[in-house]
């Protein structure tokens, strides 16, 4: 099923695929359908023209439907991207600030996997990666590094994590990134790495799912995005 708004009004749909039902929710012009989510998608996609039907756009091939341990993350089905030519992404009304919500599997952080990648249209904004210590670091721009989590063994290989991330642009190099994980859906109290210092300017209009190196599994679920920081245990 795939339920969105335009010009305020809710519609909805249901397309099958060798007889299952796909889902997706998607927002169009920045109307929300759910909470005033921008994204939310649990990835309960059959194939990849399912997925593209909710509104993805595969890079190479990611691996839909994924159900190998960890997987899924919850639900039925998640979202693989195994390779750096292998990712997808989803496109929505550009926003600032922005909250960022999703779970998470890698399998092998010596690679220092992404774990998310964030743009303006082609323009990459920030991205959030865990590097061999388990650590998180947050970068700015392509690729500089901004601030790296104080504690090590945040990220382990194959366990299924809960990401969230709060970002508001600035005019320079002033805009704010503040990333938490947990290995529940409770928010920690506090972020576990932030920075005052990112350099991107734009609003947030493009979600990456993209492990970003070779020889790493990049396992992804359900995927929240709000105009303000998103909660606990998010619907």
């Amino acid at each position: 099923m795939s339920i969105k708004t335009l010009n305020g009004l809710a519609w909805a749909s249901v397309k099958a695929r060798n007889g299952l039902a796909v889902a997706s929710i998607k927002a169009i012009d920045g109307l929300a359908p759910n909470a005033g989510y921008l994204i939310s998608d649990d990835l309960e996609y059959i194939d990849a023209a399912a997925a593209a039907s909710g509104g993805w756009t595969d890079a190479g091939t990611p691996t839909w439907a994924y159900t190998t341990s960890p997987a899924p993350l919850q639900g039925t089905y998640s979202c693989l991207s195994n390779a750096a030519a292998n990712s997808s992404y989803y496109d929505f009304t550009a926003t600032d600030p922005v909250g960022i919500y999703f779970m998470f599997s890698v399998s092998a952080i010596s690679t220092t996997p992404h774990l998310c990648r964030f743009y303006n249209s082609t323009t990459e904004l920030f991205r959030v990666r865990a590097i061999s210590t388990g650590a998180i670091r947050i970068y700015t721009g392509g690729g500089t590094t901004l601030a790296t989590s104080s504690s090590a063994g945040l990220v382990a290989n194959d366990t299924v994590y809960h990401l969230w991330i709060e970002a508001t642009a600035g005019s320079g190099s002033n805009g704010s990134l503040a990333v938490s994980i947990s290995t529940t859906a409770t928010k920690p109290p506090s972020p576990d790495v932030s920075s005052l210092a990112s350099t991107h300017t734009l609003g947030l209009s493009r979600f990456y799912i993209a492990v970003g190196v070779n020889s790493c599994n990049l396992i992804a679920d359900k995927i929240r995005v709000a105009s303000s920081a998103i909660g606990s245990n998010p619907t």
